[in-house]
């Protein structure tokens, strides 16, 4: 009979087993005790797995390795999954950094896959948060392009605008050219699908915009095109629950099941949702800052905020800060270059991020007056900025005239 010292602090969790034990009387000792052992072995590790998680999410928690490999070595164990493949925790743990890193689908933004180990990981759920009509489907479509451009199956489901808008959009992403580029010249579309189709990389569209989609709906139709290597959904705030309830407890239970639904498939879903009324033309937010549902937030894995300002929208840049990640504590931002005509996305080195269109010194008067000013205009006061750069004299620039 297995003792109650070897249990320890598990006697209580499987006391009712031993109970069940003694009132069957099953002939076997022996075999119930190897059970009970591997029971109380599985137990140790995850709740030693459950401690880890939990110290290294604090906001100053520091892990003590040596300590938790100790605990680890003496629940070392191996048993048998239903496909008969052994495993061996202590042995595992000498690959975990290698294991880690399978299947991580990069964003293409290399300061965000940077401190995502190199993309979004099987199984993962991202969130893009910006505010209304800030660029999340553009975003969205960029993700999606870079999986397809490094040989990926990707799956993208709209539920906001239709598939010919997608498909228009993805055409200009991946080949560089205008909506003007594209009407004018057939060739020009063979040339932006060919760039994926040389990468053996394909990209599935999927117009849902039509109808009311649950959980299970996209289930099935993830199940329909398998295999893949990304799910894009624009946007799952637009997703309906199985039971019609209170419109908070719903966002919280598709979100839930989309988390579960990437595990199930050991697949990485992307998705977008809108950030409330204070981030509009913010200079700065966070994901505490999401619309509807907080919870939301604690569902997913990666959680980016994209934030632009009337200024940084002028000039065509965004700010992407991851704010949220299982696999990091450093929230670092990336500087874009956010292109619309066609829907491109550029990363700015330094130097170009420390340039200044207007010029340093400018009051902000002098700033206001310049967003204010037509494209003409602003060429005008560059060439204007740069000639009396040159000779010491020139024309002032037109947004500096417009003030009298």
């Amino acid at each position: 009979m297995l003792s109650r010292k070897l249990a320890g602090r598990r006697w209580e969790t499987i006391r009712l087993l031993v109970d069940q034990w003694e009132a069957t009387r099953p002939p076997a000792e022996a075999a119930l005790e190897k059970h009970l052992v591997e029971y109380i072995k599985k137990e140790g590790l995850m709740r030693l797995a459950q401690e880890i998680l939990f110290e290294g999410e604090r906001p100053k928690g520091q892990l003590e390795p040596k300590r938790f490999r100790e605990r680890l070595d003496r629940l070392c164990f191996s048993y048998s999954r239903e496909e008969e493949e052994q495993l061996n925790y202590t042995g595992a743990r000498r690959d975990y950094f290698k294991e880690i890193s399978v299947g991580r689908i990069p964003t293409g933004i290399r300061e965000i896959d940077s401190v995502i180990r190199g993309g979004l990981g099987q199984g993962e759920l991202g969130i893009v948060m910006a505010p209304p009509k800030a660029g999340k489907t553009a975003i969205l479509i960029n993700f999606g392009a870079a999986a397809a451009l490094a040989g990926g199956r990707v799956l993208h489901v709209t539920l906001e605008i239709s598939r010919w808008l997608v498909l228009e959009r993805l055409d200009m992403c991946i080949g560089g050219f205008t909506t003007e580029q594209l009407q004018r010249s057939t060739r020009n579309i063979s040339k932006a699908r060919n760039k994926i189709n040389r990468v053996g990389g394909s990209i599935i569209i999927q117009d849902l915009s039509h109808e009311a989609v649950a959980p299970s709906r996209l289930e099935a139709l993830i199940e329909r095109h398998l295999p893949l290597s990304l799910v894009v959904i624009d946007y799952a705030d637009l997703m309906t629950g199985e039971k019609q309830k209170d419109p908070r407890y719903e966002l919280r239970e598709i979100y839930q099941a989309m988390r579960r639904l990437a595990a199930d498939f050991a697949l990485p879903i992307w998705t977008a949702s809108q950030g409330n009324r204070s981030t509009m033309d913010s200079e700065d937010f966070g994901l505490g800052q999401i619309a509807e549902d907080i919870t939301k937030v604690w569902t997913c894995d990666v959680g980016i905020c994209a934030m632009q300002t009337r200024e940084e929208k002028v000039r065509k840049r965004m700010r992407l800060k991851v704010d949220a990640t299982r696999g990091s504590s450093r929230n670092s931002t990336a500087v874009i270059e956010m292109d619309y005509d066609t829907m491109s996305i550029r990363e700015l080195r330094e130097e170009e991020v420390n340039a200044t269109e207007v010029g340093t010194g400018t009051s902000q008067k002098d700033r206001d007056a310049y967003q204010r000013s037509s494209p003409k205009d602003r060429a005008q006061s560059r060439r204007g900025v740069s000639e009396a750069g040159k000779t010491g004299d020139g024309p002032r620039p037109i947004w500096r005239r417009a003030r009298g």
